[in-house]
């Protein structure tokens, strides 16, 4: 499932920093400062979430990182998988459906 959405998710963020309205210099993909945050943790950190139904901060010790940073990454992580759901098979099933 990883192999699916990860590679869709980094692709729309990358097109939404280059297209940002408000952009003063040319978008450069390894410029600026490090994310604290990766795709891959951010993807865990929401299925730990949605699955373990713990705190945020319980899931923000767990990664390093504050419980307002983890329901940054489970807001946006949420509306992104509601989108891809559909396109990821779960083992011999058919298509998952959105709800």
């Amino acid at each position: 499932m990883m192999e699916i959405v990860l590679p869709i998710l980094e692709a729309e963020r990358e097109e939404k920093l280059k297209t940002r309205p408000n952009r003063k210099r040319k978008y450069v993909s390894d410029d600026g400062r490090k994310r604290k945050v990766y795709a891959r943790q951010k993807f865990l950190m929401t299925l730990i979430y949605l699955r373990q139904n713990v705190n945020h901060t319980v899931v923000g010790e767990m990664f390093g990182v504050s419980a307002a940073t983890i329901g940054k990454c489970v807001s946006r992580s949420n509306s992104n998988l509601a989108k891809r759901i559909s396109l990821v098979k779960m083992g011999s099933r058919e298509k998952v459906e959105q709800r």
